[in-house]
């Protein structure tokens, strides 16, 4: 067996692993899609979206060293002010998910 097919199959067996173990921590919520009993849509749950801060945070830096120009924009949806993930002091007030709005960037 070569060295890519046994990365391959290991990464696939990570994948499906990491993809049980979201499942059993209900990061992710399946939900019927259309009409077929065998397709699901993925909604992440309350507790899922406590990761919203973290995946922002990863995006917001490969925006900054990887891209030249940023793919999606986050912003408050009343004001259009951007957003950007931060430490805070613990008891701070934070935006909720819904009062976020993720737009495409510009282009040129």
């Amino acid at each position: 067996m070569s060295a890519l097919t046994t990365t391959s199959l290991s990464t696939s067996a990570t994948w499906s692993s990491s993809a049980e173990q979201i499942g059993r921590r209900r990061d992710f919520e399946a939900i019927p899609y259309g009409t077929r009993q065998d397709r699901y849509d993925y909604q992440l749950t309350r507790m899922g979206l406590d990761l919203h801060v973290a995946l922002f945070g990863l995006r917001q830096w490969e925006d900054k060293y990887l891209s030249d120009k940023p793919p999606t924009l986050a912003r408050r949806k009343n004001d259009r002010r951007p957003l950007v993930a931060a430490l805070v002091p613990k008891g701070t007030t934070s935006l909720p998910i819904g009062e976020a709005e993720f737009v495409a960037g510009p282009w040129p």
